[in-house]
């Protein structure tokens, strides 16, 4: 949950994408205590990625939950199975301007800079209820790992990867939580 983590960044690459047929099927199970039984089949177009590859950043003290996860990670959907390849203790310095890829921008970085990003309204996080909620909702503009966008002006939201340079897009809990902005010392 937001409240949980006290800043996130990432940066998402993948070798190709590509386009699947896959079916979803849709069962009913009118009480609990009855099986469940085939009601419709549709047939989709499905776009995925081919070697996806998710570098994510947290605080330390989230170090163990990767090294012994307790659930199975996934990287999107529950038939998209992640693993942790590496965990490194990295630097972040803050930086005012740079080139993102494979990341989602806050609305306001993409409206400030200009950028040409495929604009997508999604949630910053579900409840953990059985009939999941989102938190909150932001306009974002998704640049791809492929096309990457140039940040002439970060206005606070902006980390470089001490080690190999890479700019990022820093969420800290206070957005995550209300969509306010205080600019913190990323330790």
């Amino acid at each position: 949950m937001p409240d949980e983590v006290e800043w996130l960044a990432y940066r998402c690459t993948y070798e190709s994408k590509a386009t699947d047929l896959e079916a979803i099927f849709t069962v009913e199970r009118p009480r609990p205590d009855e099986h469940a039984r085939f009601v419709t089949r549709n047939v989709i177009q499905r776009e995925f990625l081919t070697l996806p590859n998710l570098a994510l950043y947290l605080p330390p003290d989230w170090e163990n939950a990767f090294r012994q996860p307790r659930y199975t990670l996934l990287l999107g959907r529950t038939q998209d199975v992640a693993g942790v390849m590496s965990i490194s203790l990295t630097g972040l310095r803050p930086v005012n301007a740079g080139t993102v890829s494979g990341v989602l921008l806050p609305f306001e970085l993409v409206a400030l800079n200009n950028v040409s990003a495929w604009l997508q309204n999604l949630p910053i996080a579900f409840t953990d209820e059985p009939q999941r909620r989102p938190t909150r909702m932001h306009l974002f503009g998704i640049v791809d790992a492929r096309r990457p966008a140039d940040l002439r002006e970060g206005n606070g939201w902006l980390a470089q990867d001490t080690q190999d340079g890479i700019i990022l897009v820093l969420y800290r809990r206070e957005w995550m939580l209300h969509g306010e902005r205080t600019i913190s010392q990323v330790r």
